[in-house]
């Protein structure tokens, strides 16, 4: 056989032969693992967005009930029930959502007489006060959170100084 004008031996015919369907095989696995690599990323992505979306899904079955409770206090209220049992049911409401929320990680930040700490208590103001040593915290105007350790909500407070 000749090629381009050149002889070529059939043993070295079949050699480029069975090159040529080596490289072709090579690269159809080529294309199938690009393909499976990429149906197992899309795959490892969907999962992890979902895993995402759906992350506090726990959370929300626990809280229903307590959001439940709660419009039926206010319902009480609005029908005009007697005050001291509705006041006991939303105390019982509170208590139950802060065990909630203690199972999933949420701890209140100590904050009413503690020393200012700026990573865990932000100063809205200060208060003359002789009540609360000075650069301590005299009111806490919004209660702050710890998620795991970590700062999710800072408390707001005010800061005690010494009566002029």
């Amino acid at each position: 056989m000749t090629v381009e004008g050149k002889k070529i031996d059939p043993k070295e015919l079949e050699a480029l032969k069975e090159k040529a369907a080596k490289a072709d095989e090579h690269w159809d696995r080529i294309l199938r693992m690009t393909a499976e690599y990429e149906n197992a990323r899309k795959g490892l992505e969907k999962r992890s967005q979902d895993s995402i979306r759906y992350a506090n899904e726990q959370l929300l079955l626990e809280v229903l009930p307590l959001v439940d409770n709660l419009d039926r206090a206010v319902a009480s209220l609005d029908q005009g029930h007697d005050l001291k049992q509705v006041k006991e049911g939303l105390h019982l409401v509170q208590n139950t959502f802060h065990k909630v929320l203690e199972k999933h990680g949420v701890e209140v930040i100590p904050a009413l007489g503690q020393a200012f700490d700026p990573n865990r208590h932000e100063a809205v103001g200060e208060v003359e006060t002789d009540a609360v040593e000075d650069g301590h915290v005299a009111e806490e105007i919004q209660r702050g959170y710890l998620l795991n350790g970590r700062v999710a909500r800072a408390s707001q407070v005010r800061i005690a100084k010494p009566k002029s």
